[in-house]
């Protein structure tokens, strides 16, 4: 490496070239340095090499971690099962997004570039304040409910966690995004389930009684009534006449 570096300074007179040159310390750990050669054309002696030694170990090794760091980003954008998007925090700009943005049905390419406003995907306006709210004020922001719209219109439960880093010197939100549709559907169904339920417990003339048995081991036995029916008062009422 030594002698191609010189052979290419002298080859170009007055062009700096550089190499990368490792050595090796006497307890045996290396140092890696960056080495620049140029040619100078002096009038009494000629063609004269210089050259240049820089210890760069701290910067190549700077410079692998951050490699490092972008391999594994990325990673976590292939596998993740939630959204994953990187915006500037200054102006929404989406910098970064996973694959699985596009099951909003808005490819990847279409995203990078445009704001979190020109894009529309935030179903509501109020949900999108509050979040950059939090961040601005926290720095982190987490499990808050958004609606967001795909790009057929149809607008899908979302739960959204984000915090606020420094990528390549500008504060940006990194944020993840879980769809919660079957969750919600869920819910929705346990509520008219109850509902339901609670329908059919009134209606009957029988009394109903749910009690909560609780059994401790070495204590005593005790029972919480959970929920009565509207019959059970009524009975009550007719043996009080009585």
């Amino acid at each position: 490496q030594l002698s191609t570096s010189a052979k290419a300074a002298l080859d170009y007179p007055g062009t700096a070239v550089s190499a990368q040159i490792r050595f090796r310390r006497d307890d045996e750990s290396e140092i890696v340095c960056e080495l620049l050669n140029r040619a100078i054309a002096d009038a009494q002696k000629g063609i004269i090499l210089v050259t240049g030694l820089r210890d760069i170990t701290e910067s190549v090794a700077a410079g692998r971690s951050l490699r490092n760091a972008q391999q594994t980003l990325r990673k976590i954008f292939e596998v993740s099962p939630d959204t994953i998007s990187i915006n500037r925090l200054s102006d929404g700009t989406y910098v970064e997004a996973s694959g699985t943005f596009e099951t909003t049905g808005i490819a990847r390419q279409e995203v990078v570039g445009k704001s979190t406003s020109g894009l529309g995907i935030w179903a509501n306006r109020a949900q999108l304040q509050a979040f950059d709210r939090r961040l601005r004020e926290r720095g982190v922001a987490r499990n808050m409910e958004a609606d967001f719209k795909l790009k057929d219109g149809t607008i899908v439960p979302t739960l959204i966690s984000g915090t606020v880093a420094e990528i390549n010197g500008e504060a940006c939100v990194l944020s993840f995004t879980r769809d919660i549709s079957r969750i919600k559907a869920a819910e929705k169904t346990l509520v008219e389930s109850k509902t339901a339920l609670r329908k059919i417990l009134d209606a009957t003339m029988d009394a109903i009684i749910v009690i909560r048995m609780s059994n401790e081991v070495g204590g005593s036995s005790d029972s919480v009534f959970v929920d009565v029916n509207a019959g059970l008062s009524a009975n009550l009422a007719s043996a009080a006449t009585r």
